[in-house]
């Protein structure tokens, strides 16, 4: 458990590294394995012709993004609304995510009646449903509520060492 923060680096510093570092660890997973099609930042960086990668490794990691997304944005959406809405940041990014993830289980049929907002339809009637990527989702949740609760504010670490230093 983190509860010490070195003084050079805050608390906000360390959660936007761990925030960054997982999108760029996302990214990669999708211009290593995905379709250049497939996420919209894919079109805007090279492609990937020369690395050849053995297709039972995207099947076993795939739920890999997902996880990623909640954990990420879970930390992102604290960072700008505070530390009292950790709960609700990590609830909402796993509900959203298992949303879309139920949403590519509906029949197509189903899918064509639902408002077209964003490119909804195709990334629905494309995407394989995965009971893998709702447990990722979950998981991306409770990581990144188990991180930010552990990563002392200061305010807590301070007000501890004072009532442990008063008779």
């Amino acid at each position: 458990m983190i509860n010490k923060i070195p003084n050079r680096t805050s608390r906000s510093e360390i959660l936007i590294a761990f925030a960054l570092c997982s999108l760029l660890l996302g990214l990669f997973y999708y211009w290593l394995l995905r379709v250049p099609d497939s996420a919209f930042l894919l079109s805007v960086i090279p492609e990937n012709r020369s690395i050849v990668v053995d297709s039972s490794l995207a099947a076993s990691v795939g739920w890999l993004p997902t996880f990623l997304h909640v954990f990420s944005f879970s930390i992102l959406t604290v960072l700008v609304l505070g530390d009292r809405a950790t709960n609700f940041s990590c609830a909402l990014w796993a509900i959203v995510n298992a949303g879309f993830e139920v949403g590519q289980a509906l029949p197509d049929d189903r899918i064509v009646r639902l408002p077209e907002f964003l490119n909804l339809h195709q990334y629905l009637v494309s995407g394989t449903f995965s009971y893998l990527d709702l447990m990722a989702c979950l998981l991306g949740a409770v990581v990144a509520w188990l991180l930010l609760s552990s990563i002392s504010t200061g305010r807590s670490q301070k007000q501890s060492d004072h009532e442990t230093a008063v008779p």
